[in-house]
């Protein structure tokens, strides 16, 4: 099946149902079973997806499925914050990436 069901899921976070073709159920009895009642939901084309490196900063408003740029800013901050104390804590060991990686497999 082409089509993805996606709602904003009891946690506050975009879900994005991938129906089964094989089970025998249409889309609106799947959606019916599946997405909790009295959720607002759109169905779009899997090729409509965002790319799903970004499915944590998905954002669904006013039945429009996008990035949160500031999710996006966020979370590579977090990852940047995380490289430089990896780098920052390599420097003051000594110890180069590979040096790093090789003390791990003996740990």
């Amino acid at each position: 099946m082409d089509k993805r069901v996606v709602y904003i899921n009891g946690e506050g976070n975009v879900s994005v149902m991938i129906p089964a073709d094989n089970c025998g159920l249409t889309l609106e009895q799947i959606i019916s079973k599946d997405v909790p009642k009295n959720t607002n939901y759109i169905i779009i084309d899997k090729s409509a997806l965002p790319d799903r490196a970004d499915r944590d900063c998905y954002k669904l408003e006013d039945g429009v499925l996008s990035i949160c740029q500031v999710k996006k800013v966020e979370k590579a901050m977090k990852i940047q914050e995380k490289a430089d104390k990896k780098s920052a804590l390599l420097t003051k060991l000594g110890l180069t990436e590979n040096e790093a990686k090789e003390l791990r497999k003996l740990i």
